[in-house]
């Protein structure tokens, strides 16, 4: 199988200032295509650093970062020492400079070598740089992500389809279960030799990522029938879009009240274009006096069990279904802390909640994390009971 090496420049990426999100989307295109990913590497803004990554014997080498104007953006230098060192014949500095410049301004590409080229970015000004070394393929992109992704989709992956073999790969997105779960179910199958397997943990899920050479079609439908209650698509759906064609297709509308997870619940279902034709409401109902003055639960209810109960959450997610006249109503309340937990009630407890016109049913959980990780966590807990919910009562109509 060919392979590629991915190299992210930049300090802000080596002094963990910024998320290095080029590296994640590059491996995940360039896996699709059927060419697999050797290694990820981050380097600094040191030139030295940047030419010897370049001499890495690798089948395709995409580098991201260093191609702007400002003085700390050096891969264009690197760029030029590593074709000076590798081509008899190349451009002098000047004119590799003018050459940059004069994209810059015009757009316009103008030649520099037979074995390097300049690529067009779609929405900046930096242009990418295509370099062909032997049989090694260098490809240059701009570090900001919007044009790294732009570049690469419209200029790099057309040449690198030409390189890629048969590749098969199926995704199977899963709520409400835990990579270890998963494991232990995937043991218990024909797993083939040739069958590559990942377990990429998520929110409340995980993703499995079934790689192979040839189809295993036989496999894929064995440990689908495996983690069916699970799966809530095979596709590049996430949960909140698969409950919007489920709210869609049963013609529901619903309504959130969120304490702990701070509206995150609401955000996530909103994101969704088209979600006004079923969301209808979203509370954030932090304090106690908010639960009581607008959702319509108790005072005693959170005098006698807390307002981090299974009894708070309850009359959340039925009293925001109630004061909105919505067919669903949904609700979080927990402990995000650092502070707030009592010997009763840890750090990181939750208590997630569903109500519609027949039932109300509330889920537990503790979740031991940060406080902004324990609000998406949160978020996401909620929408795995909405969607296991949802699915319950279209399953009902087959029936």
């Amino acid at each position: 199988m060919t392979k590629a090496h991915i190299i992210s420049i930049g300090a802000e990426l080596t002094e963990g200032r910024v998320l290095n999100t080029n590296a994640t989307y590059l491996a995940q295109q360039i896996q699709q295509m059927g060419i697999g990913i050797s290694r990820i590497t981050t380097i600094g803004d040191d030139i030295n650093d940047i030419v010897h990554s370049l001499n890495a014997p690798q089948d395709i080498l995409v580098v991201t970062g260093g191609l702007g104007p400002t003085h700390d953006d050096i891969t264009t230098d690197a760029l030029f020492q590593f074709c000076t060192d590798n081509f008899n014949s190349f451009v002098t500095k000047n004119s590799w400079q003018k050459t940059i410049t004069h994209y810059c301004k015009t757009k316009e590409i103008n030649h520099l070598h037979e074995r390097v080229c300049l690529l067009k970015n779609p929405v900046g000004s930096a242009p990418g740089v295509y370099i062909k070394v032997d049989k090694r393929h260098i490809f240059a992109l701009p570090g900001v992500p919007s044009e790294a992704k732009s570049l690469f989709s419209k200029e790099v992956e057309p040449i690198l389809k030409t390189m890629s073999t048969t590749y098969h790969s199926h995704v199977m997105r899963l709520s409400g279960t835990y990579e270890s779960q998963v494991q232990k179910i995937l043991k218990k199958t024909n797993w083939p030799k040739h069958v590559e397997i990942s377990l990429l943990p998520q929110y409340n899920g995980v993703n499995v990522v079934i790689k192979s050479s040839v189809e295993a079609v036989a496999f894929i439908n064995d440990v689908r029938s495996k983690l069916q209650e699970h799966i809530y698509s095979e596709s590049a759906l996430t949960l909140e879009e698969t409950i919007s064609k489920l709210l869609c297709a049963q013609q529901k509308t619903i309504a959130v009240a969120e304490s702990c997870s701070g509206g995150f619940a609401s955000h996530l279902l909103t994101n969704v274009p088209g979600s006004s034709s079923y969301f209808q409401h979203g509370v954030v109902s932090y304090s106690n006096e908010a639960k009581v003055k607008i959702l319509g639960v108790r005072p005693e209810t959170i005098e006698k069990y807390g307002a981090v109960s299974s009894e708070c959450a309850q009359e959340m997610a039925q009293g925001v279904r109630k004061i909105t006249q919505t067919d669903i109503g949904i609700a979080t309340t927990g402990i995000s802390g650092p502070t707030g937990a009592t010997p009763n009630k840890p750090l990181g407890l939750l208590y997630v909640a569903y109500a519609d016109k027949d039932n109300t049913i509330v889920r537990k959980k503790v979740i031991r994390k940060p406080r902004v990780e324990h609000k998406k966590h949160s978020a996401h807990f909620v929408l795995g009971l909405l969607w296991e919910c949802l699915k319950d009562k279209k399953n009902d109509k087959k029936k």
